[in-house]
């Protein structure tokens, strides 16, 4: 059976990413760790001085190597076949996922270069990660595949009517123009909260007459049987980052990737220089 590492910066994601994906690759382990965001806030384009306590980005980049070059920590088959990092890329860099990916990828050469001293042994430990580990993001978080599988918003709880079409738009360009829920904003929130999936789940649930909507339990409710083809499926040209993720998952199992059809987004599907995705 393959290993698979998902390190993820959520609860939700935590608790129920691994086993929905299980659902999909069949004869696979996903074991999930929590790691800190790094996206919650705008990725600056020009990397900060190294400090003193290592950043969030630079404590992830050296938990993916790790899961892919343990050292002697492990042996043979207890190594993990594939190691994904997997964060939302957030309304913050939505228009910049390439300064996100650059970034992330700059951290891990950082880890590797400060981490050995030997040019043979970082060679090694950079081919692990061309092979083996791969920088991924939700976009723009995880609830806004709920809308891709209408099945998984009743799971959700939701029962109201909402204003969102995944046959007529993009999720991972979601918006919706719902007046219930726009009129309840604040001017100035309009275009954030218009554009945010979870804000608009939260408003779905208190009009269905549910509890607020907690990652933990609705949350789970939905990803943990997310019909992610059916999610994938509705353009060729959307879902770019969400087809990027599943076919590299595929292709990485030794899996058959064409049966996710379309597009992969260039910024986490381009030509490998240290990850396998970019």
């Amino acid at each position: 059976m393959k290993r698979v590492a998902l390190l993820v910066t959520g609860e939700l994601e935590q608790r129920s990413l691994g086993k929905s994906l299980e659902r999909l690759f069949r004869e696979t382990l996903f074991i999930c760790q929590r790691v800190d965001a790094f996206t919650t806030s705008r990725v600056p384009r020009d990397p900060p001085s190294a400090g003193p306590t290592p950043s969030a980005i630079d404590k992830c980049a050296a938990a993916l190597v790790a899961a892919v070059d343990p050292g002697r920590k492990v042996h043979g088959d207890e190594r993990f076949d594939l190691a994904f990092v997997i964060d939302d890329l957030e309304l913050a860099n939505w228009d910049q996922p390439e300064v996100v990916g650059d970034r992330f990828v700059l951290a891990v050469e950082r880890h590797v270069a400060e981490t050995w001293s030997a040019e043979d042994r970082r060679a090694r430990t950079r081919q692990l990660l061309r092979d083996r580990a791969s920088l991924h993001f939700l976009v723009p978080m995880t609830e806004a595949y709920f809308f891709a599988d209408p099945d998984a918003l009743a799971r959700v709880g939701i029962t109201a009517e909402h204003h969102f079409d995944p046959a007529q738009t993009d999720v991972e360009q979601f918006e919706t123009k719902d007046p219930a829920y726009l009129g309840r904003l604040q001017p100035e929130k309009v275009k954030g909260d218009s554009r945010h999936p979870k804000r608009y789940v939260r408003f779905l649930l208190e009009q269905s007459g549910q509890p607020p909507y907690r990652e933990t339990r609705d949350g789970v409710k939905g990803l943990e049987t997310l019909d992610w083809p059916r999610a994938a499926s509705w353009n060729d040209d959307w879902s770019r980052f969400l087809r990027a993720l599943l076919c590299d998952l595929a292709r990485g199992l030794g899996d058959d990737a064409r049966r996710f059809t379309g597009v992969e987004h260039p910024a986490t599907a381009r030509a490998s220089t240290l990850l396998r995705n970019m």
